[in-house]
């Protein structure tokens, strides 16, 4: 089974994370230097960045939790745009069994179309939720009206679309669209 997130995607059976032309990557220091200087926005050359950008990165995930690498709390990720531009933000990672909690109302944004518990994902504040929107059915069998609603309540997403329709777009098919 694959999982895209992004322009990412993570094999849960092997088990590593690869991205070709670095939309979206979780990066960890010791695994991709280039990316991890000490103002966390420089690389040394365009050659080291595009390096970074398409190492595959391998971690074990057993029930949500990065467990080759002992108390890494923190992830980055590199997105850049059509026009090469580069922006980073530092998000913490979470795991949907719940072994790696986040703060506050933050909730785990992480698909989880079997619904097993065992996924990795991003801490992620949605802030307001607007009302409205396309409904979205999550891991506990309900229908919430929107994403930003289905992530505020920190419930891993099934399928897009009401939880009794047969599903249009699986989570397996890549993080839906925020309206």
């Amino acid at each position: 089974m694959r999982l895209r997130i992004g322009a990412g995607t993570v094999g849960l059976a092997l088990g590593l994370v690869s991205v070709a032309g670095a939309k979206v990557l979780p990066i960890f220091a010791e695994q991709c230097p280039c990316y991890w200087r000490a103002d966390g926005v420089e690389w040394t050359n365009h050659r080291e960045r595009v390096q970074c950008a398409t190492e595959v990165i391998r971690f074990a995930v057993d029930s949500g939790q990065i467990t080759r690498r002992e108390g890494a709390r923190h992830a980055r990720i590199a997105r850049e745009s059509p026009c090469g531009r580069r922006a980073f933000t530092r998000r913490y990672t979470c795991g949907s069994s719940g072994h790696r909690r986040c703060r506050g109302r933050n909730s785990c944004e992480v698909n989880d179309p079997q619904c097993t518990g065992i996924q990795l994902g991003y801490c992620v504040s949605p802030g307001p939720c607007a009302r409205g929107g396309a409904p979205v059915c999550g891991c506990d069998s309900v229908t919430y009206a929107n994403w930003c609603l289905l992530l505020d309540a920190g419930v891993a997403l099934a399928h897009t679309g009401p939880c009794d329709a047969a599903p249009a777009v699986k989570a397996s098919d890549g993080f839906a669209p925020r309206r």
